[in-house]
This record gives C-alpha cells, sequence and structure tokens, in this order.
C-alpha cells in the first residue's frame, strides 16, 4: 500500500513480491520492491514504517529497507516456526 500511495506518479509503476523459504535455519524471506520515486523524505509522523516494524517484532522478524531515487526495497526475514 506505502508504494500504490508514495512511490508513483499518474504513469504507474511496478511492485514486485517475493517470499522465499528456507533461507536460514526455519526462516523465511518476504520482500516488497518497487521502481518508484524512492523514500524522498522519512515521515517520523508516518504510521506505515511504524505497523511494519511492530509487526514483525510481534513474530520474531527482522525489517531491512533500502531505497534511492529508483526504488524502494523492503525485506521481513522471519522463523518460520516458534
Amino acid at each position: 500500500m506505502n508504494s500504490i500511495k508514495h512511490a508513483f506518479d499518474r504513469n504507474g509503476g511496478r511492485i514486485k513480491v517475493r517470499l522465499v523459504g528456507g533461507v536460514g535455519y526455519g526462516e523465511a524471506r518476504l520482500t516488497v520492491s518497487d521502481n518508484g520515486c524512492g523514500i524522498q523524505k522519512s515521515n517520523e509522523h508516518g504510521s506505515g514504517l511504524k505497523l511494519i516494524a511492530s509487526l514483525a517484532k510481534q513474530i520474531g522478524g527482522d525489517v531491512q529497507q533500502q531505497s534511492a531515487d529508483t526504488g524502494t526495497t523492503t525485506t521481513l526475514t522471519f522463523p518460520l516456526m516458534t
């Protein structure tokens, strides 16, 4: 939803979602990337990234994010079993 809301102009863009199991011992990795404008400035009052981090923490996961003017990639690595 963040990609749709923030990354693209009227011309749209591409969102790629990938889920891979077995990336570590008993772990999976969910990656969401877009080819939008990147995060221009972080909104410290926004709830999107805070919600992602909070939900990841609840399942013992870790969130990493990379952004450039060619797009943003958010990666969640999490245990398959607890």
